[in-house]
C-alpha cells in the first residue's frame, strides 16, 4: 500500500513516547549478572567459536562443534514452527539488483556504506536480508484478493557493512554476515494490522517456549 500509513496504536514521538505492549519471562537482577558468562564467554568455554580475520575481517565469526549444531537446532526449530503457522518456505537468491533494496526502503543517507556491491557490476548487491529476495520474487504479480494473506518463510545468509558503537558488539552481534530466518506476508490493507499481530505472537511464542526474557515494545 502506497502512501504507508501507521498502525492508529502507533506511539507519536521519540523513543520516550514508546510503550512496552509485552513482557514474559524473568528477568535477572544486575546483582546477579556478575555470576553468568556473556555469550561470547561461554561461547569460548565450549571452544565453539574461531575468529578467522585474516579470512574475513574483524566482523566475523566460525562456529564448530556445540555451537554449530545449536544454530543448526535453532533454525530447524524455527522453520518448523512457521510451516505448522501454514508459512510456506523458499529460497532467494543472495545477490539483488540495487533497484530491489531501494525499493525495500534500503536508501543511502550518508557516507557510510549500508551495503556491499559486486565491483564489476555495481548494480548487484548482497542481499542484507531474505525480504529482498522475497519482494523481487512477488515483484509486478497481480494476486486475486480471495487468495491472501500468503505467507512465506525464508532462511538465508544476510551480508552487511555493520558499524558498531562498543567493541564487544563486533564479536558476535555487530557482524558482516550471519543467518536469519524471515516471516512475510502479502496481504491488503484491512488484513494488515492482523498479521502483525500474528507475527509478534509467533516472536512470542519463539522466545518463551525457549525461557528467555524479552520485552516488545
Amino acid at each position: 500500500l502506497i502512501p504507508n500509513t501507521s498502525h492508529p496504536n502507533a506511539p507519536r514521538g521519540d523513543e520516550s513516547c514508546a510503550r512496552v505492549v509485552r513482557t514474559f519471562g524473568s528477568k535477572k537482577r544486575d546483582s546477579d549478572l556478575q555470576r553468568f558468562l556473556t555469550a561470547e564467554q561461554l561461547a569460548q568455554s565450549w571452544r565453539s567459536v574461531i575468529y578467522p580475520r585474516e579470512a574475513c575481517g574483524s566482523r566475523s565469526y566460525a562456529f564448530v562443534g556445540a555451537l554449530a549444531n545449536l544454530e543448526q537446532a535453532l533454525l530447524s526449530y524455527v522453520s518448523e514452527l512457521l510451516e505448522k503457522a501454514n508459512f510456506r518456505p523458499v529460497y532467494v537468491p543472495d545477490i539483488v539488483e540495487r533497484s530491489v533494496t531501494e525499493a525495500c526502503g534500503l536508501q543511502q543517507r550518508s557516507s557510510q556504506g549500508i551495503q556491499y556491491h559486486l565491483v564489476d557490476r555495481p548494480n548487484l548487491c548482497l542481499s542484507g536480508t531474505s525480504e529482498m529476495g522475497i519482494s523481487d520474487l512477488i515483484r509486478g504479480r497481480v494476486f486475486r484478493k480471495s487468495d491472501l494473506p500468503l505467507r512465506f518463510t525464508a532462511m538465508s545468509r544476510c551480508y552487511r557493512p555493520e558499524v558498531s558503537k562498543n567493541a564487544w558488539e563486533a564479536r558476535l552481534y555487530r557482524v558482516h554476515e550471519f543467518t536469519k530466518i524471515e516471516m512475510y506476508a502479502v496481504c491488503d490493507d484491512k488484513q494488515s494490522d492482523g498479521i502483525l499481530d500474528e507475527f509478534v505472537n509467533l516472536q512470542c511464542e519463539i522466545f518463551e517456549s525457549l525461557g528467555l526474557h524479552c520485552r516488545f515494545d
